[in-house]
């Protein structure tokens, strides 16, 4: 695998993949995410285009995942949501809120708009977003 140390900082993620056609594209998929660095086991099923997937969260993000299946010519089912953020004054705070949402399971990317006091937030299909501390940033 990419990088097999075996921390306990590990984070477990469930990805659709979209684009395969057969076994072969499955095992491209499960090949390019085994030597992606931090990944530590990458497991991908064809019937169920899901891609099983356990990573180092410190050293790769869901992002670089994204990315790798991407350059190897297939999609990550992704969905975006925009959620109202009030309270924020300056930059230091959008930054702030976009490392609590990225922080959050399952999501992809955070942006957030000072100006319309909106953030944009792409996360893997299927994921629940669930998160206390979202809903506190958020609230």
């Amino acid at each position: 695998m990419g990088d097999n140390t075996n921390s306990q900082k590990s984070d477990k993620a469930s990805i659709h993949i979209t684009g395969m056609t057969c076994t072969t594209c499955a095992a491209t998929i499960e090949k390019g995410l085994s030597e992606t660095p931090s990944v530590e086991q990458a497991d991908v099923n064809f019937a169920s285009e899901k891609a099983s997937i356990e990573y180092d969260p410190t050293k790769v993000d869901l992002a670089k995942i994204k990315d790798t299946v991407s350059q190897l010519g297939y999609g990550v089912a992704t969905k975006k949501s925009i959620f109202p953020v009030g309270g924020m004054t300056c930059a230091s705070c959008v930054a702030r809120v976009e490392e609590a949402l990225s922080s959050v399971p399952g999501v992809v990317s955070a942006s957030v708009n000072l100006a319309s006091e909106k953030a944009t937030v792409e996360y893997l299909e299927g994921a629940r977003l669930y998160n206390p501390f979202m809903f506190q940033v958020l609230g």
